[in-house]
């Protein structure tokens, strides 16, 4: 219905159309995922027929060939989509993990905020029993987190998992190969002690 009014208004202004639709996911499969993120965002009942959810549409990135037959009525919207993509000046590496950029306090960087925040955990994880050992466990495991380019990878997780933890979403203790940095227990991301059960970070 509102497609239909949009050609309308397109027709008795004169302005050009352009073939869009509303995403938010990638694949149809996806749609599920997306609603128990819609859930905890909302922090909706799952059995609330009334909560705010978007199941009852596909609201996925749909096919060059499907948006075509959506507007077989009117192609030049279509052939207007291609002309705003090619003046685009947008390139995306795939292949290439990209992380989203941690914002860390000014005149800090990355290494050195990490740094700050396992120095305030050896305090809360092991009060008044910091170890040389301990420490040098930690400094190795530092030196190997920055030498890899992934504090900042770090500084994410640990922001998202205590954010979770003080929003009253259950996050679990850690598992697999995380559950042997002593980084990331000193950042609260798990709550296994790498050094009580004798870990290794090189897992991790």
């Amino acid at each position: 219905m509102l497609n239909k009014k949009i050609i309308e208004l397109h027709k008795k202004t004169g302005l050009p159309l352009v073939a869009t639709n509303d995403i938010h996911y990638l694949r149809a499969e996806d749609a599920e995922a997306q609603d128990v993120l819609m859930l905890i965002n909302t922090g909706a009942d799952v059995n609330d027929p009334e909560r705010l959810s978007l199941k009852t549409d596909d609201f996925s990135m749909l096919s060059p060939e499907k948006m075509a037959e959506i507007f077989k009525d009117t192609p030049e919207a279509i052939s207007n989509t291609v002309k705003i993509a090619e003046l685009c000046d947008f390139q995306f590496e795939l292949g290439k993990t990209k992380l989203p950029h941690f914002e860390v306090p000014e005149g800090k960087t990355a290494e050195g905020f990490l740094t700050e925040l396992c120095e305030a955990g050896l305090e809360k994880r092991f009060p008044g029993a910091v170890t040389d050992a301990i420490r040098q466990r930690m400094n190795y495991e530092l030196s190997v987190i920055n030498k890899t380019g992934f504090a900042g990878y770090i500084l994410i997780v640990q922001d998202f998992v205590n954010w979770a933890k003080n929003n009253r979403i259950v996050v679990g203790p850690g598992r697999g190969s995380a559950g042997g940095s002593l980084v990331c227990y000193l950042t609260q991301i798990t709550n296994v002690d790498p050094i009580k059960h004798d870990l290794l970070f090189e897992r991790f």
